[in-house]
């Protein structure tokens, strides 16, 4: 499956996105280890340049996220994009705010944004401290080297976390490294940094199905988008449009590496259906384990492209999956295997709360795939955020293979396609795709 990730910033009692990684700012538990001296040395050299970030709502001024951030000029800071989209999508209801590590505090603007790398450039106002800015590191640091985290985690105060650097994570859309440390909640957006104390990767997410398990986004995509601010910040319709094109050429870019040429297919049964498509689609298969239980077995895959991407509260968007079910009997009648068969009739389900999407439209058709019949089922709806953008939801089930077949049994497949972001021609290309391979 893919990896559970948890964006590290923090919205109030949000627990971060819903798929396999948490953003740097919601929940966690995992105790920091002891700090080293180098730790000690580089936390209090890095305290002046730390920042909280925070979205204030206007009415009453109390805080609705929380992530870090880091100083890299005079009046300039880097965080993650999930720290402040909240304020881009609402900005006639909330207000950025610094808060630096001795609780000086002023107002924010954005600069930038790099949706597609999970970061924003900031401008801060009032009274910034005196600092100098972190460097930007010009090299990764090697693989197996000791690094350091900063960031404000579950606001409880500026903290360091002591890990390895593991380079790249291998096999993922995004180009992210691999970082072995605690980082938790209300991190998102701050540094990591190498033992000369430059920053060479941004906190980002943590995964939840394993243990210190964490996510940079490289510094060069920093460094890039600092080279690219403009003089005065836009606004936040501005930023608004960026979002739109920068997730929908994002998308584009992803569903052309998966969908632009013949899916590769694998068997399952006497069927034929979607396969890895290395590196971006992996697959994972599960043999029945209660056949001797029930009269009939049970056969999945299930593929999925790591690729979400954090967008805000209760929203994220991104992400491919793949869903084959194969059911086959020797036990049962034609009718009670009918019905069977008919419950596979399922569209996958989604992330996606019915508060970021408009109303779902959807079709139901028999048709034929080869010499085969089937009946198909799809739905979209747009997102309520981006412009011409949908979620695409997809099942397929196979309505031959009633009869016996030569081994005595009868046979049903069902599989399921679900998109979370795509233009309107990219959700048809996904779809005869996807269905071109069914056979």
């Amino acid at each position: 499956m893919s990896r559970l990730l948890i964006c590290l910033g923090f919205a109030m009692l949000l627990g971060g996105m819903a798929h396999a990684a948490e953003p740097a700012a919601g929940k966690a538990t995992t105790p920091s280890a002891p700090r080293s001296a180098d730790a000690e040395r580089i936390f209090e050299e890095s305290r002046p340049r730390l920042l909280q970030i925070r979205t204030l709502t206007r009415s009453g001024g109390s805080q609705y996220v929380i992530g870090s951030g880091f100083l890299v000029g005079s009046d300039l800071a880097v965080s993650n994009f999930h720290v402040v989209s909240e304020w881009i999508s609402a900005s006639t209801r909330y207000q950025l705010e610094w808060v630096s590590t001795d609780n000086q505090h002023g107002p924010a603007e954005v600069l930038a944004i790099d949706l597609a790398h999970d970061l924003s450039v900031i401008r801060l106002k009032g009274a910034i401290p005196a600092h100098t800015p972190y460097a930007l590191a010009a090299d990764e640091p090697r693989r197996g080297e000791r690094v350091f985290s900063l960031g404000r985690p579950l606001d409880l105060g500026f903290n360091i976390v002591e890990g390895t650097h593991n380079g790249l994570v291998e096999g993922d859309f995004r180009e992210q490294y691999h970082f072995s440390g605690a980082i938790n909640a209300g991190m998102s957006g701050g540094p990591a940094v190498n033992q000369a104390g430059e920053v060479f990767g941004i906190n980002v997410a943590r995964n939840l199905r394993g243990d210190l398990i964490s996510y940079l986004v490289p510094a060069h995509f920093a460094r890039t988008l600092l080279e690219n601010i403009p003089k005065t910040a836009p606004s936040a319709d501005a930023l608004r449009n960026a979002m739109n094109q920068q997730l929908a050429a994002r998308q584009k870019l992803l569903l052309g590496k998966l969908f632009a040429q013949a899916l590769p297919t694998r068997k399952l049964g006497p069927f034929s259906i979607n396969a890895e498509t290395p590196p971006l689609l992996k697959c994972w298969s599960q043999a029945d384990a209660q056949k001797a239980t029930r009269p009939y077995a049970r056969d999945s895959m299930n593929c999925e492209v790591d690729a979400d991407l954090f967008l805000g509260n209760n929203l994220s968007a991104g992400s491919v999956s793949i869903e084959h079910v194969r059911v086959h009997s020797n036990a049962l009648s034609r009718l009670r295997f009918a019905t069977l068969a008919s419950s596979l009739y399922e569209l996958p389900t989604t992330w996606i709360p019915a508060s970021q999407a408009g109303q779902e439209r959807c079709d139901d058709q028999f048709v034929r795939l080869g010499e085969h019949s089937w009946r198909v089922g799809r739905c979209l709806r747009a997102l309520r955020r981006f412009d011409k953008l949908y979620q695409l939801r997809l099942v397929a089930v196979s309505m031959d293979r009633r009869e016996p077949d030569a081994q005595g049994e009868r046979q049903a497949l069902s599989s399921r396609l679900s998109v979370t972001s795509a233009s309107f021609e990219d959700a048809s290309l996904a779809t005869r795709r996807f269905l071109e391979a069914l056979r």
